[in-house]
């Protein structure tokens, strides 16, 4: 932000100025320092510097604290959707914030399904358009993102059949993604002009029949978007255009566009996904009298607490149980005290909670906890053991309540000083996230992975990404260890090298190296792959994910006659079969084997072998949290 700089003059150039102005207003030539107007002069050229360094003090906070005063607000961080097609083998639930990691270099970005879909192995067939009694065929125009087929709607109405290759199940909440031309992402706060109408019907025992709650994110296709319905009715086979199969039909009803509809795409079993990270979430009870409650968010299978809040304000634990099943997780609990006046369900990712288990208050003002940037948070205070309460959470050039509550900074949080918040109590565990979600800002992913570009968020016509496909089996529970091995390295967006598993009974020990050989020391990395494997291994084993850290050594070699360069790297080849050998199979390192291997693969008179790291080793032993990369082949001369 340019500030403009007003203490530009020094105190010597202020005085001199001073003095010149004297002298023309009072005729003299010379001022003395003995003089009572040459320290008047310099008291007034004193107060008029320190006016002017007062002037330059205003900071970046009081610039938006007068923004915000003249009615201006900051736009806040929205992650636009982005749209993934995927292609279950079989069918599957995905739960509302499931995540999906993406490695890119050093980084990892979480990426989160903004619903829950219930997908099945179904696929689009063909499209038709019909147009004034006139049908034409458009499915290989609208199978990709290749061209585009506009709809000029100059009838009244406008249908796209689509046809299915298995029928939609019923009372199952189903969607179809439509791309179209020239298209901005849906603005939840705009209110959509109503120029035109979308009728969305499936053929039934009982003809043509009207879905049931469907959600039109589309706007009548005038924005990429989906459209989620559902089937009251078990569909039928019906013959269209001397096709038979399962149809749906799309009627489009104009009323005062004023642009033609250009498609581009049609998809089934498309996802949307958003770049963050939920990390906590909070659930507040609608009625004191509810005894359970149905959640079907991702993180609610995560550690999961319920708190009361009584006539004190302060929130206490309130016992409850979870069971889980295949669309929701459903929590139970005993009636509540007649003088609460609030509960609320709290889950927490082992990520938070591990990172929220270093957060340990002194109890003195101004105490300082780093938080990762662009992060949106709710957090309250422990009073005593198990007793919190919330806690404000302002700018600084924000007048504090006097209550709990601390500053939002640029690298986290700051604590109050003793009087616009109070004091924290001096403990660990003393912050409690009650919701914590970490946005990501515009990134691209290269196609080698998969090519996403998302531009900057804040602007209200960013187009929404293209589709791309992800191959995804949702495998049941594995048994061997060889199963397990497979999935991790075939997982989409994980990017595993290498996966070494050791068993014991009730307990898996993974160990994984990233295809980028950095990516996965990431806590959150490690975290998630710990989550995914428990789905799928008996819920009494125990999983633990740690790294393979790559140790570089060197070959020592003696030879009797120095070696050409061809020899060389004849011999280094050698070394690096035998290393990757002994990794893939699992076994120590001998220097004498590799002796023996080089001996017969090549004409080099060699005498001794040895491995260098810090010190010189004939045998180096296999270890599942260590890979041997060769650095280097030294060879030197003599007996």
């Amino acid at each position: 932000m340019n500030v403009l700089k007003l203490d530009t003059y020094t105190y010597k150039e202020l005085f001199a100025d001073a003095v010149k102005e004297w002298k023309q207003r009072s005729g003299e030539e010379e001022i003395f320092p003995s003089d009572v107007s040459y320290t008047l002069l310099e008291m007034q050229t004193m107060l008029v510097d320190m006016l002017n360094y007062y002037s330059d003090q205003v900071q970046e906070a009081h610039i938006k604290k007068y923004e915000r005063l003249q009615g201006h607000r900051e736009a806040e961080l929205c992650p636009v959707p982005l749209a993934f097609r995927m292609q279950p083998k079989q069918p599957m639930m995905l739960w509302e914030g499931t995540q999906f990691p993406v490695s890119m270099g050093e980084t990892v970005l979480m990426l989160e399904t903004m619903h829950s879909y219930q997908l099945f192995p179904n696929e689009i067939c063909s499209i038709y358009v019909e147009q004034n009694t006139k049908a034409e065929n458009i499915t290989e125009l609208l199978r990709a993102l290749e061209g585009t087929y506009t709809l000029s709607l100059q009838a009244s109405v406008c249908s796209l059949y689509i046809r299915i290759k298995d029928p939609l199940p019923k009372n199952i909440s189903c969607s179809l993604y439509i791309c179209v031309e020239n298209s901005c992402v849906e603005n939840v706060e705009m209110e959509w002009p109503d120029m035109a109408e979308l009728y969305v019907e499936y053929f039934s025992i009982h003809g043509w029949q009207k879905v049931c709650e469907l959600h039109d994110a589309t706007h009548a296709l005038q924005c990429d978007g989906e459209l989620r319905f559902q089937t009251g009715k078990d569909m039928v086979e019906s013959t269209c255009f001397e096709e038979c199969g399962f149809w749906l039909r799309l009627r489009i009803k104009e009323k005062c566009l004023d642009h033609p509809i250009g498609l581009q795409a049609i998809w089934m079993n498309t996802v949307l996904l958003k770049a963050q990270n939920t990390l906590a979430k909070s659930w507040e009870l609608p009625s004191l009298a509810m005894t359970h409650i149905h959640i079907s968010g991702d993180i609610a299978k995560e550690q999961v607490m319920l708190q009361i809040q009584g006539m004190d304000k302060r929130w206490r634990l309130h016992p409850h149980r979870r069971v889980q099943s295949q669309h929701d997780c459903c929590f139970y609990w005993e009636a509540f005290p007649k003088d609460i006046i609030a509960a609320r369900l709290i889950a927490q990712r082992e990520e938070l909670r591990h990172k929220a288990s270093t957060f340990t208050l002194n109890g003195i003002c101004s105490q300082s906890i780093a938080l990762a940037p662009l992060s949106a948070y709710r957090l309250a205070f422990l009073m005593e053991p198990s007793v919190w309460q919330d806690g404000d959470i302002i700018d600084r050039y924000e007048k504090g309540s006097g209550g709990m509550g601390c500053y939002r900074t640029e690298n986290g949080i700051c604590m109050g000083n003793g009087r616009d918040f109070q004091l924290p109590l001096a403990a660990e565990n003393a912050l409690l996230f009650t919701d914590f979600v970490q946005k990501q800002e515009n990134f691209t992913l290269h196609r080698e992975t998969i090519q996403v570009y998302l531009p900057h968020l804040t602007g209200s016509n960013a187009r929404s990404t293209p589709l791309y496909e992800i191959p995804y089996e949702q495998p049941g529970i594995f048994f061997h260890k060889e199963e397990l091995v497979q999935f991790l390295l075939q997982y989409p967006l994980l990017s595993i090298s290498e996966v070494r598993v050791q068993t014991k009974p009730g307990q898996w020990m993974i160990h994984i190296l990233d295809t980028c050989n950095h990516a996965c020391h990431i806590p959150a990395y490690r975290c998630y792959v710990q989550r995914l494997v428990q789905q799928h291994v008996p819920f009494t084993d125990r999983v633990c994910v740690e790294d393979i850290h790559i140790q570089e050594l060197c070959i020592a070699l003696r030879i009797q006659v120095l070696a050409s360069s061809q020899t060389k790297n004849q011999l280094e080849a050698v070394c690096k079969d035998y290393i990757q050998n002994c990794r893939v199979q699992r076994q120590d390192l001998y220097a004498a084997d590799l002796l023996q291997e080089l001996r017969k693969s090549s004409a080099a008179e060699i005498i001794h072998c040895c491995f260098q790291r810090d010190h010189d080793y004939e045998r180096l032993p296999y270890q599942a949290a260590v890979s041997y990369r060769l650095k280097a082949v030294v060879i030197a001369q003599g007996i």
